[in-house]
Protein backbone atom coordinates (compact mmCIF):
# COMPACT_ATOMS: atom_id res chain seq x y z
CA UNK A 1 0.00 0.00 0.00
CA UNK A 2 1.07 3.55 -0.71
CA UNK A 3 0.90 6.33 1.87
CA UNK A 4 -2.10 7.84 0.10
CA UNK A 5 -3.89 4.50 0.37
CA UNK A 6 -3.29 4.41 4.11
CA UNK A 7 -4.61 7.95 4.50
CA UNK A 8 -7.84 6.79 2.87
CA UNK A 9 -8.52 4.54 5.85
CA UNK A 10 -8.02 7.39 8.33
CA UNK A 11 -10.96 9.36 6.96
CA UNK A 12 -14.32 8.07 8.19
CA UNK A 13 -16.11 9.99 5.46
CA UNK A 14 -14.80 7.37 3.01
CA UNK A 15 -16.97 4.70 4.62
CA UNK A 16 -20.59 3.71 4.80
CA UNK A 17 -21.46 2.02 8.07
CA UNK A 18 -23.32 -1.22 7.20
CA UNK A 19 -22.77 -3.56 10.13
CA UNK A 20 -22.14 -3.12 13.85
CA UNK A 21 -20.53 -5.75 16.08
CA UNK A 22 -20.93 -4.20 19.53
CA UNK A 23 -19.30 -5.43 22.74
CA UNK A 24 -19.28 -2.18 24.69
CA UNK A 25 -18.12 -3.61 28.01
CA UNK A 26 -17.44 -6.87 29.81
CA UNK A 27 -20.53 -6.41 32.03
CA UNK A 28 -21.78 -9.92 32.78
CA UNK A 29 -23.44 -11.78 35.64
CA UNK A 30 -21.89 -15.13 34.66
CA UNK A 31 -18.35 -16.42 35.22
CA UNK A 32 -18.35 -19.32 32.76
CA UNK A 33 -15.56 -21.75 33.44
CA UNK A 34 -13.92 -21.24 30.04
CA UNK A 35 -14.26 -17.44 30.09
CA UNK A 36 -12.20 -14.78 31.89
CA UNK A 37 -12.10 -11.22 33.22
CA UNK A 38 -11.70 -9.58 29.80
CA UNK A 39 -15.18 -10.75 28.78
CA UNK A 40 -16.85 -11.06 32.18
CA UNK A 41 -17.08 -8.53 34.99
CA UNK A 42 -18.20 -11.41 37.25
CA UNK A 43 -14.85 -13.12 36.58
CA UNK A 44 -13.01 -9.87 37.24
CA UNK A 45 -14.86 -9.44 40.53
CA UNK A 46 -14.14 -13.01 41.59
CA UNK A 47 -10.42 -12.50 40.93
CA UNK A 48 -10.44 -9.00 42.49
CA UNK A 49 -9.18 -7.42 39.28
CA UNK A 50 -9.76 -3.69 38.69
CA UNK A 51 -11.95 -2.61 35.78
CA UNK A 52 -10.60 0.02 33.41
CA UNK A 53 -13.03 1.56 30.93
CA UNK A 54 -11.72 4.23 28.58
CA UNK A 55 -14.78 6.45 28.73
CA UNK A 56 -13.45 8.94 26.16
CA UNK A 57 -12.85 6.22 23.58
CA UNK A 58 -16.26 4.72 24.34
CA UNK A 59 -17.96 8.07 23.85
CA UNK A 60 -16.16 8.65 20.54
CA UNK A 61 -17.42 5.29 19.30
CA UNK A 62 -20.94 6.10 20.46
CA UNK A 63 -20.93 9.48 18.75
CA UNK A 64 -19.73 8.01 15.45
CA UNK A 65 -22.28 5.19 15.56
CA UNK A 66 -25.19 7.45 16.50
CA UNK A 67 -24.44 9.78 13.60
CA UNK A 68 -24.44 6.89 11.12
CA UNK A 69 -27.32 4.70 12.26
CA UNK A 70 -29.33 5.51 9.15
CA UNK A 71 -26.99 3.40 6.98
CA UNK A 72 -26.74 0.38 9.29
CA UNK A 73 -28.29 -2.86 8.01
CA UNK A 74 -27.19 -5.36 10.66
CA UNK A 75 -26.40 -5.07 14.39
CA UNK A 76 -24.77 -7.80 16.46
CA UNK A 77 -24.97 -7.34 20.23
CA UNK A 78 -22.63 -9.37 22.41
CA UNK A 79 -20.59 -8.74 25.53
CA UNK A 80 -20.33 -9.48 28.33
CA UNK A 81 -24.05 -9.96 28.54
CA UNK A 82 -25.77 -7.54 26.14
CA UNK A 83 -29.06 -7.56 28.06
CA UNK A 84 -27.18 -5.98 30.97
CA UNK A 85 -25.09 -3.41 29.09
CA UNK A 86 -26.80 -0.04 29.56
CA UNK A 87 -25.34 1.47 26.35
CA UNK A 88 -27.68 -0.82 24.44
CA UNK A 89 -30.71 1.01 25.85
CA UNK A 90 -29.82 4.30 24.16
CA UNK A 91 -28.68 2.51 21.01
CA UNK A 92 -31.96 0.64 20.59
CA UNK A 93 -34.05 3.72 21.27
CA UNK A 94 -32.17 5.66 18.62
CA UNK A 95 -32.23 2.88 16.05
CA UNK A 96 -35.97 2.41 16.66
CA UNK A 97 -36.53 6.02 15.59
CA UNK A 98 -34.02 6.21 12.76
CA UNK A 99 -33.83 2.72 11.25
CA UNK A 100 -36.48 0.36 12.74
CA UNK A 101 -36.15 -2.30 10.01
CA UNK A 102 -32.53 -3.09 10.85
CA UNK A 103 -31.64 -6.74 11.47
CA UNK A 104 -30.55 -7.35 15.06
CA UNK A 105 -28.74 -10.44 16.31
CA UNK A 106 -28.16 -10.80 20.04
CA UNK A 107 -25.91 -13.33 21.78
CA UNK A 108 -27.14 -13.87 25.33
CA UNK A 109 -26.92 -16.13 28.36
CA UNK A 110 -30.68 -15.53 28.73
CA UNK A 111 -30.42 -15.14 32.50
CA UNK A 112 -32.39 -11.90 32.69
CA UNK A 113 -35.30 -10.97 30.43
CA UNK A 114 -38.23 -8.57 30.64
CA UNK A 115 -35.90 -5.72 31.48
CA UNK A 116 -35.75 -2.49 29.45
CA UNK A 117 -33.39 -3.85 26.80
CA UNK A 118 -35.48 -6.98 26.24
CA UNK A 119 -38.67 -4.94 25.98
CA UNK A 120 -37.04 -2.61 23.47
CA UNK A 121 -36.02 -5.59 21.33
CA UNK A 122 -39.65 -6.72 21.25
CA UNK A 123 -40.42 -3.56 19.29
CA UNK A 124 -38.29 -4.65 16.31
CA UNK A 125 -39.50 -6.98 13.56
CA UNK A 126 -36.21 -8.70 12.71
CA UNK A 127 -34.46 -9.97 15.85
CA UNK A 128 -32.43 -13.19 15.86
CA UNK A 129 -31.42 -14.67 19.21
CA UNK A 130 -28.32 -16.79 19.80
CA UNK A 131 -28.62 -18.41 23.22
CA UNK A 132 -25.49 -19.75 24.94
CA UNK A 133 -26.02 -23.09 26.69
CA UNK A 134 -23.70 -26.10 27.08
CA UNK A 135 -25.28 -28.53 29.52
CA UNK A 136 -28.30 -29.48 31.58
CA UNK A 137 -29.11 -28.98 35.26
CA UNK A 138 -26.18 -28.89 37.68
CA UNK A 139 -23.66 -29.23 34.83
CA UNK A 140 -25.11 -26.08 33.28
CA UNK A 141 -24.89 -24.25 36.60
CA UNK A 142 -21.26 -25.27 37.17
CA UNK A 143 -19.91 -24.55 33.70
CA UNK A 144 -21.95 -21.37 33.29
CA UNK A 145 -21.42 -20.22 36.86
CA UNK A 146 -24.03 -17.71 37.92
CA UNK A 147 -26.76 -19.39 35.92
CA UNK A 148 -29.79 -21.17 37.36
CA UNK A 149 -31.11 -23.99 35.19
CA UNK A 150 -34.79 -23.66 36.09
CA UNK A 151 -34.68 -19.91 35.48
CA UNK A 152 -32.99 -20.50 32.13
CA UNK A 153 -35.78 -22.85 31.03
CA UNK A 154 -38.47 -20.41 32.16
CA UNK A 155 -36.79 -17.60 30.24
CA UNK A 156 -36.41 -19.78 27.17
CA UNK A 157 -40.12 -20.55 27.16
CA UNK A 158 -40.87 -16.84 27.42
CA UNK A 159 -38.44 -16.11 24.59
CA UNK A 160 -40.28 -18.59 22.34
CA UNK A 161 -43.51 -16.75 22.96
CA UNK A 162 -42.02 -13.36 22.10
CA UNK A 163 -39.67 -14.20 19.19
CA UNK A 164 -39.45 -16.69 16.33
CA UNK A 165 -35.74 -16.76 15.43
CA UNK A 166 -33.78 -18.65 18.09
CA UNK A 167 -30.64 -20.74 17.82
CA UNK A 168 -28.17 -22.16 20.35
CA UNK A 169 -24.43 -21.75 20.66
CA UNK A 170 -22.55 -24.31 22.78
CA UNK A 171 -18.93 -24.37 23.84
CA UNK A 172 -17.67 -27.93 24.02
CA UNK A 173 -15.15 -28.61 26.78
CA UNK A 174 -14.07 -31.56 28.90
CA UNK A 175 -16.74 -30.90 31.55
CA UNK A 176 -19.47 -31.04 28.89
CA UNK A 177 -17.94 -33.83 26.82
CA UNK A 178 -21.25 -35.70 26.95
CA UNK A 179 -23.28 -32.86 28.43
CA UNK A 180 -23.43 -30.92 25.18
CA UNK A 181 -25.09 -33.90 23.50
CA UNK A 182 -27.53 -34.23 26.41
CA UNK A 183 -28.31 -30.52 26.15
CA UNK A 184 -29.00 -30.71 22.42
CA UNK A 185 -31.28 -33.73 22.92
CA UNK A 186 -33.13 -31.92 25.71
CA UNK A 187 -33.72 -28.85 23.53
CA UNK A 188 -34.77 -30.98 20.57
CA UNK A 189 -37.35 -32.64 22.82
CA UNK A 190 -38.68 -29.15 23.53
CA UNK A 191 -39.27 -28.81 19.80
CA UNK A 192 -36.22 -26.91 18.58
CA UNK A 193 -35.11 -27.80 15.06
CA UNK A 194 -31.74 -29.46 14.34
CA UNK A 195 -30.77 -26.43 12.32
CA UNK A 196 -30.77 -24.46 15.60
CA UNK A 197 -27.54 -25.88 17.05
CA UNK A 198 -23.95 -24.75 16.68
CA UNK A 199 -21.19 -26.37 18.76
CA UNK A 200 -17.77 -24.76 19.10
CA UNK A 201 -15.01 -27.06 20.42
CA UNK A 202 -12.78 -25.28 22.94
CA UNK A 203 -9.07 -25.11 22.18
CA UNK A 204 -7.90 -22.84 24.99
CA UNK A 205 -7.23 -23.02 27.82
CA UNK A 206 -5.80 -26.48 27.14
CA UNK A 207 -6.85 -27.83 30.55
CA UNK A 208 -10.48 -27.79 29.35
CA UNK A 209 -9.75 -29.50 26.01
CA UNK A 210 -11.92 -32.60 25.48
CA UNK A 211 -8.83 -34.40 24.17
CA UNK A 212 -7.50 -34.65 27.73
CA UNK A 213 -9.85 -37.59 28.25
CA UNK A 214 -8.27 -41.07 28.09
CA UNK A 215 -8.27 -42.61 24.63
CA UNK A 216 -10.71 -45.32 25.73
CA UNK A 217 -13.19 -42.64 26.81
CA UNK A 218 -12.69 -40.69 23.59
CA UNK A 219 -13.59 -43.84 21.67
CA UNK A 220 -16.89 -44.13 23.57
CA UNK A 221 -17.54 -40.43 23.02
CA UNK A 222 -16.74 -40.71 19.34
CA UNK A 223 -19.21 -43.58 18.97
CA UNK A 224 -21.95 -41.58 20.67
CA UNK A 225 -21.34 -38.58 18.40
CA UNK A 226 -21.31 -40.83 15.34
CA UNK A 227 -24.64 -42.37 16.36
CA UNK A 228 -26.24 -38.94 16.60
CA UNK A 229 -24.59 -37.89 13.35
CA UNK A 230 -26.13 -40.88 11.57
CA UNK A 231 -29.58 -39.60 12.55
CA UNK A 232 -28.93 -36.01 11.52
CA UNK A 233 -29.72 -34.24 8.26
CA UNK A 234 -26.56 -33.13 6.38
CA UNK A 235 -28.37 -29.97 5.33
CA UNK A 236 -28.53 -28.58 8.87
CA UNK A 237 -26.20 -26.96 11.39
CA UNK A 238 -26.33 -29.85 13.87
CA UNK A 239 -24.84 -32.24 11.32
CA UNK A 240 -22.00 -29.80 10.62
CA UNK A 241 -21.34 -29.36 14.34
CA UNK A 242 -21.26 -33.09 15.01
CA UNK A 243 -18.87 -33.59 12.09
CA UNK A 244 -16.62 -30.87 13.50
CA UNK A 245 -16.68 -32.53 16.91
CA UNK A 246 -15.61 -35.86 15.41
CA UNK A 247 -12.70 -34.25 13.59
CA UNK A 248 -11.77 -32.34 16.72
CA UNK A 249 -11.34 -35.37 18.98
CA UNK A 250 -9.59 -37.30 16.21
CA UNK A 251 -6.71 -34.81 16.35
CA UNK A 252 -4.15 -35.90 18.99
CA UNK A 253 -3.35 -33.49 21.82
CA UNK A 254 -0.83 -33.59 24.64
CA UNK A 255 -2.93 -34.85 27.53
CA UNK A 256 -2.68 -33.38 31.01
CA UNK A 257 -5.71 -34.53 32.96
CA UNK A 258 -3.92 -33.78 36.23
CA UNK A 259 -3.85 -30.10 35.26
CA UNK A 260 -7.57 -30.29 34.53
CA UNK A 261 -8.32 -31.61 38.02
CA UNK A 262 -5.95 -29.09 39.60
CA UNK A 263 -7.80 -26.20 37.95
CA UNK A 264 -11.16 -27.66 38.93
CA UNK A 265 -9.96 -27.91 42.54
CA UNK A 266 -8.89 -24.27 42.56
CA UNK A 267 -12.27 -23.18 41.19
CA UNK A 268 -14.11 -25.44 43.65
CA UNK A 269 -12.28 -23.92 46.60
CA UNK A 270 -12.91 -20.36 45.44
CA UNK A 271 -16.59 -20.96 44.66
CA UNK A 272 -17.26 -23.48 47.44
CA UNK A 273 -18.51 -26.15 45.02
CA UNK A 274 -17.62 -29.84 44.66
CA UNK A 275 -17.18 -30.59 40.96
CA UNK A 276 -16.63 -34.30 41.68
CA UNK A 277 -20.29 -34.61 42.68
CA UNK A 278 -21.42 -32.98 39.43
CA UNK A 279 -19.05 -34.55 36.88
CA UNK A 280 -18.93 -38.07 38.29
CA UNK A 281 -18.06 -39.69 34.96
CA UNK A 282 -15.12 -37.34 34.48
CA UNK A 283 -13.72 -38.13 37.91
Amino acid sequence: LKINDLEFFDNTSNYRLNMLDLRWKNTCNFACIYCGPDLSSAWASELNLPQHIKEDALQQSLDYIYSNLHTVEHIYLAGGEPLLIKENIVLLKKIREINPNVEIRINTNLSIINNEIYNLLKQFKNVHWTVSVDGVGKEFEYVRYGGVWDQFINNLQQLRQDFEKINFNSTWCIMTAYGVLDCIEFLQNLGFHENSFIVNPLDNPKVWHVGNLPDSELTLLRNKIQSKLNLSNPAYCLYNSLSLMLNYISTPVEKDLNATFKNLKNIDIRRKIDSSKIFKELY
